[in-house]
């Protein structure tokens, strides 16, 4: 599951006019047309993430549904491997 946090850079308490703020300043750093060609691809699958990062996080409902999953994925990795399950999702922040 893709950290819709981490890719708009913000803080898991961001209001909703920080994700907007985020969404837009990223937007216009990472927009293909504003990339040399050979970028455009990489720009272009930048772009898709942070839209859908946005759609999610915009949305109230849509964002109390992604908490829960991470939740729900947290126990999960708790469940299968203890500390050392949430250590190793520790690092990759």
């Amino acid at each position: 599951m893709p950290d819709y946090y981490k890719i708009l850079e913000i803080h898991p308490d961001a209001s909703r006019e920080v994700i907007e703020k985020a969404y837009k300043a990223l937007s216009a750093k990472y927009h293909p047309d504003r990339q040399p060609a050979e970028k455009r691809v990489w720009a272009t699958r930048i772009m898709q993430e942070l839209n859908e990062a946005y759609f999610v996080l915009s949305d109230p409902v849509r964002r109390q549904e992604y908490a829960n999953q991470k939740k729900v994925k947290l126990w999960q990795i708790w469940w299968e491997n203890g500390l050392v399950g949430l250590f190793k999702i520790w690092r990759e922040r």
